[in-house]
């Protein structure tokens, strides 16, 4: 995962505006962008967003996990399992960054816990250049981890 966010760093994935309107639609639907509403309702206020919109919420929906990820890890909760979280806190984790939710709560607890520890990984030892693009890079995992367990 170390490599693929090196080269990920490469791309212009890092640039969220310079990313095409169908990317842009796709991850803000990926991460909730108006989910306020009922289906179909955000598909349809996404498609008829102007780019620029698309692109803050995107943003924004960035920002959010990675602070969150950041201050889950500062406060050691992979360390212990995610057990120092409530079961609506894990859901709600899961459901913002696109892990799976079917499953038990000791399932979602186990997603969040590898999730931290990979997004840990990734932060040390890495320029604070380079750990702006983690915002973004977060975005697109639900996407790669969807892509491997197809390969598996």
């Amino acid at each position: 995962l170390t490599a693929l966010f090196d080269e990920f760093c490469t791309t212009n994935l890092i640039h969220c505006d310079a990313l095409p309107r169908e990317h842009l639609t796709t991850l803000a639907l990926a991460t909730g962008y108006a989910q306020r509403f009922p289906p179909p309702i955000p598909r349809f206020i996404v498609g008829y967003s102007p780019k620029i919109w698309i692109s803050r919420g995107v943003k924004l929906q960035a920002r959010h996990i990675w602070r969150d990820d950041k201050l889950c890890i500062e406060e050691e909760y992979h360390i212990g399992g995610c057990e120092g979280m409530t079961d609506s806190e894990v859901r709600e984790a899961c459901l913002l960054r696109g892990l799976p939710v079917k499953g038990s709560h000791a399932e979602m607890r186990e997603c969040m816990t590898n999730h931290l520890m990979m997004m840990e990984r990734l932060w040390e030892n890495r320029p604070t250049a380079r750990r702006q693009h983690l915002k973004l890079f977060a975005l697109h995992l639900p996407v790669l981890r969807r892509q491997y367990m197809k390969e598996k």
